[in-house]
């Protein structure tokens, strides 16, 4: 059935009624009421011929047509949907409805969606656009968008009342005012117009265009379910309210039955709208009879090859933008929801979607004003919700792919992604990897091999499987094509610390899990330390919590295992419980370990020139070649220091490895280290942010977070030519005692060397809340053959210029200014730790007469006397746990003890041997101070030293 307004005139002037009858037509009819001039008729299909009788028997006839009312328009004369008195909204509430105005649809108010008497409108609600401006009145108040809306596509349109009532146009919200309290009452409920109770049958403010998907719910929607269902219809999912687009329910859990009233426009029968939701209430289709294109985006479809932001690529480029593109106040709609089957580049922008449905075909994303291989800066590519992925993603150069916590991998895609990392070219040096991927087809987050994932990608548009072959040299020779890896150096490692033999030699078809990492050397002997190879991973993409296990006083080679960075602080933060971490143990010792293979050309351990690099939740440190199995005398030197965010395919250590003495302030477990999605960002690898183990690339980054804590790094030089670099950063959640995951002991061990002292304990990055005059930061070293030794400021990071930072020499009774030169000095062989100090203060103000004129200032001078130098040296040497005693007189030696720092005594040895070098083995003490005392005929040499287990 169809319905229309009749109108006509009374009688005469005393008002005498009339009455309707039907002439001629398809069936009967029928009128609302038929002795009132103004009336609705409600019909069949076809024409009817009407007539008006006045009480003196004149009348007057009209011919009306109604026609079938299978799409809906909206004319902006009088066509308009009529429901009746529904609809009275509770407390808290929500309204949506897609739009498009017709281009000619002028200025002047224009309804969407009514409960409220134009006439006398002091209660109900009225979702408008006023001159093309969005608005919503609620009872005596309005709210107004300052954003007016086009005729040019469809705009989402929604309001959402709780503890503010908000107005949203395509999700982004445009303004907000404060709750009105509802009021019940009896006016009609309309779409495309109000209703008027001075001429009840003819409702004013028409809306002249098209309106889709209708919504009323019950309650508050949060924004982000808003999101979830802009761009899809909805369905019932046993009582849940779920996506048809996507198959996932609403967020948090969003019910059916809060759907009071659902009209997707679509669904027509005998002249009604019929709804969706529960109620069943039909709307009845007043004066509609021209069709209308069901063309709102629901979802987001390709339609042809080309750029992602050009409108030319989807399928009603005359109503829509791109998905992803900027909504009314210029901010970036990430919430889209789009379905491709094309060929179809980035176009040298992000792309932040909901969810993204590929079903064939090639998704590119890169720069395009760079090269399409692995130089170009890329961009990135963030699904906040839902990917199924059938077709391919080229992720070019720096590009990424981001899901966010909770976004799920389609299980069943079928499709995979190519992403390109570099390793250094020489055979002779490792890179330690971790895919981001798991093979073409393979069930999500599964087990992988290196040969099943990792390419050639010497050409980055072709890439071709690597020529995998046994034998320690096989790849020492030129380039060849396919590129040559030796299986022989593919190795895992999960196992007891230093244990050089718990290495597990894997090949390429050896099992590896998501998260876990390998060693693999490069494809030619004959490139240089600097030069790059480049690899392609092609799979299928990790997503999601990844986890593995640690257990106590072990090693672990993890890395990253998503096709995107990840932020370092983040991961550590999930993985701990002290320094305010999210998980409920401590896994690991808050450090990550980097592999940095910087020097050196052959396969013999003893000649590696390499060491790790070390970063925690402070900051990173260049990695120094000290680990006695390798050459640790070279003068080759790093020049990465590991910044917050982990590359693509970069592998890493954790340890669970802490010291007694340590352990009295926090404890290291062991447990699942996870790895999530919430970690995930898109940096592009950059010198001191996000560096993998290659040639150090400066590229500009994106969602990078700007490090502002004060950092100060100092060098030392050893007399046997020995580097250490050191790092101080003052944080607040840091105190000058342990703070895990901000204190970074020291792990491996120079014959030559410097560290802070924090408590018992060497350190090479600690923490501290300030650099307050007041603050003091013990300094240790270790030198085994007197000569000269050099401390030097390298860098500060926030600090400014007048900030002053000085080495204190307590034996010399010396300040020195590292702002303006390094500090050079000599030291006799030993371990000290009583000798050095970072300060900030050398001169102390006091107020002598306190009126603020005319003070003066007292230099206090340093009470710290120096310290005899006798002949003997007493030396602890850490590493082999050894007292050492150097007697070059080969004086006599009656008896040699070893006592705590309260007095006791622990060991005495009785007269020593006449020799020029003693060695004296220490038992397996607790780590602490302890003081050495030498007893000769006429005097007593003391000598106070750290003991670390």
């Amino acid at each position: 059935n169809s319905s229309t307004y009749l109108e006509a005139v009374y009688a005469n002037e005393n008002d005498e009624l009339g009455i309707w009858t039907v002439v001629n037509g398809p069936d009967s009819g029928s009128f609302e009421l038929d002795t009132e001039p103004n009336s609705l008729f409600t019909g069949t299909i076809g024409t009817y011929t009407l007539r008006w009788t006045v009480p003196c028997g004149e009348y007057d006839d009209m011919k009306i047509t109604l026609s079938n009312c299978s799409t809906l328009d909206f004319d902006g004369l009088d066509d308009h949907i009529d429901f009746g008195d529904n609809f009275n909204p509770p407390e808290n509430f929500a309204l949506e409805a897609w739009v498009k105005q017709d281009n000619s649809a002028g200025t002047g108010v224009k309804s969407i969606i009514s409960k409220r008497d134009s006439s006398n409108p002091i209660d109900g609600f009225e979702l408008i656009l006023n001159n093309n401006t969005p608005s919503f009145k609620w009872n005596n108040s309005t709210i107004t968008s300052s954003h007016p809306i086009g005729t040019d596509r469809w705009y989402h349109i929604a309001v959402i009342q709780d503890d503010f009532t908000k107005l949203y146009v395509d999700g982004i919200l445009v303004a907000t005012g404060a709750v009105s309290v509802p009021i019940s009452n009896v006016h009609k409920f309309i779409i495309g117009g109000v209703y008027n109770s001075t001429t009840p049958y003819i409702p004013t403010n028409y809306f002249k265009g098209w309106i889709e998907e209708v919504r009323i719910w019950n309650k508050s929607l949060t924004e982000e379910q808003l999101h979830f269902m802009m761009n899809q219809r909805l369905v019932n999912n046993a009582g849940k309210v779920r996506g048809e687009e996507l198959p996932l329910d609403v967020p948090d859990g969003l019910t059916w039955d809060s759907l009071e009233a659902y009209y997707q426009m679509e669904r027509i029968a005998n002249g009604f709208t019929l709804g969706e939701a529960s109620s069943g209430i039909e709307g009845k289709l007043m004066n509609i009879s021209t069709s209308q294109e069901r063309t709102a985006p629901l979802p987001y479809i390709s339609n042809k090859s080309s750029s992602w932001f050009s409108n030319a690529t989807w399928l009603r480029p005359n109503v829509w933008d791109s998905p992803s593109s900027t909504g009314i106040n210029g901010d970036t709609i990430t919430w889209n929801i789009a379905r491709i089957s094309h060929n179809i580049n980035s176009g040298g922008k992000d792309i932040e979607l909901l969810g993204l449905v590929s079903e064939s075909n090639k998704l590119t994303i890169a720069d395009p004003n760079g090269n399409l291989d692995e130089n170009n800066p890329g961009q990135s590519l963030t699904i906040t919700h839902y990917l199924e992925l059938n077709g391919t993603i080229d992720l070019v150069g720096e590009s990424q792919l981001i899901q966010s916590e909770g976004s799920i991998l389609a299980s069943t895609s079928a499709g995979y992604i190519e992403r390109d990392q570099q390793g250094t070219a020489s055979s002779y040096n490792y890179n330690y990897w971790s895919s981001p991927l798991v093979p073409q087809g393979a069930q999500n987050n599964s087990d992988y091999t290196i040969s099943g994932i990792m390419m050639d990608g010497t050409n980055s548009a072709i890439p071709k499987n690597l020529d995998f072959g046994n034998g320690v040299t096989y790849a020492d020779g030129a380039f060849s094509n396919p590129r040559k890896i030796s299986t022989y150096w593919l190795y895992k490692f999960h196992g007891r610390a230093d244990e050089y033999s718990d290495w597990e030699h894997i090949g390429p078809s050896g099992v590896l899990k998501p998260g876990e990492g390998y060693t693999m050397k490069g494809t030619s002997g004959n490139a240089e330390i600097v030069a790059e190879q480049n690899y392609t991973f092609k799979g299928k993409p990790n997503n999601g919590d990844i986890t593995l296990r640690i257990e106590e006083q072990q090693n672990f080679l993890i890395g990253n295992p998503y096709p995107s960075a990840i932020d370092a602080d983040q991961f550590l933060l999930d993985n701990l419980s002290s320094s305010g971490g999210n998980n409920e143990v401590n896994v690991f010792n808050g450090a990550l370990y980097f592999w940095d293979h910087f020097g050196g050309k052959t396969h013999t351990l003893r000649e590696y020139v390499g060491g790790y690099a070390t970063y925690n939740l402070l900051g990173g440190l260049k990695a120094i070649s000290i680990d006695d199995r390798i050459n640790n005398t070279s003068t080759d030197v790093s020049t990465k220091t590991p910044g917050r965010y982990i590359p693509v395919g970069q592998g890493f250590f954790v340890n669970t490895i802490l010291d007694d003495e340590l352990s009295k302030f926090a404890s290291v477990s062991g447990g699942a280290v996870i790895f999530k999605n919430s970690q995930r960002v898109f940096v592009r690898e950059e010198k001191d942010v996000s560096v993998f183990h290659n040639q150090e690339k400066n590229e500009k980054s994106a969602n990078k977070e700007e490090d502002t804590r004060e950092k100060i790094r100092i060098s030392f030089n050893s007399p046997k030519g020995y580097r250490r670099q050191l790092l101080v950063g003052a944080d607040p959640n840091t105190t000058n005692g342990f703070d895990l995951g901000y204190d970074a002991p020291m792990n491996e061990y120079n014959a030559e060397d410097m560290f802070w002292i924090i408590g018992y304990n060497e350190f090479v990055i600690q923490g501290v809340a300030n650099f307050n005059p007041e603050q003091i930061l013990p300094i240790g070293i270790v030198v085994e053959e007197k000569g000269e030794i050099v401390i030097q400021l390298d860098s500060v990071q926030n600090i400014d210029d007048k900030k002053n930072i000085y080495l204190k020499d307590k034996w010399n009774n010396v300040i020195h200014d590292l702002r303006k030169e390094k500090f050079t000095s000599t030291s006799e062989a030993g371990y000290f730790v009583d000798r050095f100090e970072l300060v900030f203060f050398k001169e102390i103000e006091s107020t002598i007469d306190g009126d603020g004129e005319n003070d003066t200032i007292e230099i206090v001078p340093m009470e710290d006397p120096k310290i005899e130098v006798s002949e003997i040296i007493i030396r602890y040497a850490h590493l082999r746990n050894e007292i050492q005693i150097l007697n070059p007189n080969e004086e006599i030696i009656d008896d040699f003890r070893l006592y705590k720092m309260d007095g006791g005594l622990l060991q005495s040895f009785g007269t020593l041997p006449n020799s020029k070098e003693i060695i004296l083995p220490v038992k397996n003490y607790s780590s602490g101070v302890y003081i050495a005392k030498c007893f000769l005929k006429n005097k007593i040499i003391s000598q106070k030293f750290i003991r670390i287990k």
